[in-house]
């Protein structure tokens, strides 16, 4: 079956964002190991891996979301000198996440609607680090 308006559309947008657009037979030539060279002449199957493809060049903004949130946390932790080697100490803050984390799993397994909550957990740890640093 051939390729569906819709993934035509996304498959012009990705190439746009990815500025490819000048280059789409060329990509698409490339992709179709020669077969075709429009997006028109593409199986459903193939624009639905060049999709994915493109899709690769681009940061996700959920997984970036959940990045900035772990990175927070790990800030506090170097803050707090929880470090090994000048590295963020996982293992101490896996620990943590597991005896005192609502969920009690390792940091990384928190999804990022999860996330959040943990973040407002940690941050109460690390004010009262500053409360004991500063009295």
């Amino acid at each position: 079956m051939l390729v569906t308006p819709k993934q035509i559309r996304l498959l012009a947008i990705l190439l746009r964002k990815a500025d490819l657009h000048d280059c789409k037979a060329s990509v698409v030539k490339m992709h179709t190991r020669c077969r075709a060279e429009s997006l028109k002449k593409l199986t459903r199957a193939e624009a639905d891996q060049l999709i994915r493809n493109l899709l690769e060049l681009f940061p996700q903004p959920e997984f970036e979301k959940a990045a900035r949130m772990r990175k927070k946390i790990l800030a506090q932790c170097r803050e707090m000198r929880w470090e090994k080697d000048g590295q963020p100490d996982y293992e101490r803050l896996n620990q943590w996440c597991l005896k005192y984390g609502f969920l009690r799993k390792p940091m990384n397994e928190y999804s990022e609607k999860e996330l959040p909550k943990l973040v407002s957990q940690f941050e109460e740890v690390y004010k009262s680090y500053l409360k004991k640093l500063f009295n």
